[in-house]
């Protein structure tokens, strides 16, 4: 299934906890967050505003420090 990812809330470099929201996904006008596994440093983010996503994409590296 695919999805349209609508916002990035962090950016590559930023430190993120567990738990916290990493962006915002929209399918059928419904929004969803993805939200970080593990603590650590955005290593990389793959994905541009509006891409197209699917549910095994990866969509962030997040380096455990």
């Amino acid at each position: 299934k695919r999805v349209e990812k609508v916002s990035d809330v962090v950016n590559e470099g930023d430190e993120v906890k567990e738990g916290q929201t990493l962006f915002k996904l929209s399918a059928m006008k419904m929004e969803t967050e993805i939200k970080a596994p593990i603590a650590g440093k955005v290593a990389r983010v793959t994905v541009e505003q509006n891409d197209s996503v699917e549910a095994d994409d990866l969509l962030a590296l997040i380096i455990q420090e």
